[in-house]
C-alpha cells in the first residue's frame, strides 16, 4: 500500500544569460589642427547579465583602432579609442563608425558615429596701418586695431609692435572662430617714428 504521506520536494531555480550592450562617444564631435590626428574615445556598456567579449569594429570612415575585443563584467564599461588620422587638408564632418558586437549573441550590437574636423589657424588685423595724420609733438595718439580669428580654430595671440607705442594687451587670449577684438596702440612723443605693430 502506498503512503501518500510520505514525500519530498525539489526546489530548481533555472537562470538565463542575457546579452546586451550599448556603445557612445564621449564626445559626438571634435575640431582639431589639420596638421594632427584626432582621438575619439567610445565608451561600451556590457547591458547583460554575465561577463562578455564584444568585437569592435569600424564600420564608416578611415581611422584606427586602439583594440579589436573588450571584454566586459556584467553592468560594467570599457572605452576604446578611433585615431583619425590627418591629410594636411582642411575637411569637415569626417565620419568615424564604429560598432560593438557581443560574442555570445551576435544579434546583440549597437553602433555609435563622431565626426572630425580639420581645420587651419589664421588671424587677420585691421587697419594694416594707421592713417590718422597727427602732429608731432602731440601728447599722445591712440590707435585702434581691429584683431580677428579668421581661421577654424579657438586661438591665442601674442601682440608686439615694432617702434614706439604702448600696447593695450601684449596677448589676446581664446579668441573664437570669427571672433574679433580690439587693441590699441598708444604713442606719447609724436607719430614719426611709429610702425605697424604684428599679432602671432
Amino acid at each position: 500500500e502506498t503512503d501518500v504521506t510520505k514525500y519530498d520536494e525539489i526546489s530548481l531555480t533555472s537562470e538565463f544569460q542575457l546579452a546586451g550592450v550599448s556603445i557612445a562617444p564621449e564626445t559626438s564631435t571634435l575640431t582639431g589642427s589639420k596638421d594632427a590626428d584626432i582621438v575619439h574615445t567610445f565608451t561600451v556598456t556590457n547591458a547583460g547579465n554575465f561577463e562578455d567579449i564584444f568585437d569592435i569594429a569600424i564600420t564608416g570612415g578611415d581611422g584606427t583602432l586602439s583594440g579589436a575585443t573588450l571584454t566586459i563584467g556584467a553592468g560594467l564599461t570599457d572605452t576604446f579609442t578611433v585615431t583619425e588620422p590627418q591629410t594636411g587638408a582642411l575637411r569637415d564632418n569626417v565620419e568615424s563608425t564604429v560598432s560593438a558586437t557581443s560574442r555570445a549573441d551576435v544579434t546583440k550590437s549597437d553602433t555609435a558615429t563622431a565626426d572630425s574636423s580639420f581645420k587651419d589657424y589664421a588671424v587677420e588685423i585691421t587697419p594694416a596701418a594707421p592713417s590718422d595724420s597727427v602732429t608731432v609733438g602731440d601728447a599722445s595718439v591712440v590707435y585702434t586695431f581691429t584683431v580677428e580669428n579668421t581661421g577654424g580654430l579657438v586661438d591665442s595671440y601674442d601682440v608686439t609692435v615694432t617702434g614706439a607705442g604702448v600696447l593695450s594687451a601684449a596677448r589676446i587670449e581664446a579668441l573664437d572662430p570669427a571672433e574679433t577684438t580690439t587693441i590699441t596702440l598708444t604713442h606719447t612723443t609724436g607719430a614719426a617714428d611709429i610702425l605697424v605693430g604684428t599679432v602671432e
